[in-house]
């Protein structure tokens, strides 16, 4: 049994706040994205879950989780989009928020993706 949280760390108090999920079981957070208002997107390898960090609640709560998300680790929010991309082991998954559709993305040129740690957006 694991249990996962954030740090919140004022960088001009040197406060340390911990948030902790409730849900008992494995849990591995893995990596986060946040959205323009400061709120945190993030993954759970063990749970194959994404969880949200409210940051106005200060609370952590379950958002979306799969049996194709096996593994999750990288993750990038897209605005434009109100979609998640995240990397899993079997490669990147898309995810759209408003609908709660996941499917897999198909890679050009016979590209390799299974595997990936973090991700990063550019455009």
């Amino acid at each position: 049994e694991y249990r996962s949280g954030l740090l919140r760390i004022n960088l001009i108090t040197n406060y340390i706040d911990t948030i902790f999920i409730d849900n008992i079981g494995q849990h591995l957070f893995n990596d986060l994205d946040y959205d323009i208002h400061g709120n945190a997107y993030i993954t759970d390898s063990e749970a194959g879950a994404i969880y949200y960090y409210d940051v106005n609640k200060n609370e952590i709560a379950h958002t979306f989780s799969s049996p194709e998300l096996v593994y999750p680790n990288g993750i990038v929010w897209l605005k434009a989009a109100q979609v998640l991309i995240v990397a899993t082991v079997r490669g990147l998954a898309h995810i759209d928020l408003v609908n709660k559709n996941i499917t897999t993305m198909t890679l050009l040129d016979n590209g390799f993706a299974h595997g990936i740690d973090g991700l990063y957006w550019s455009g």
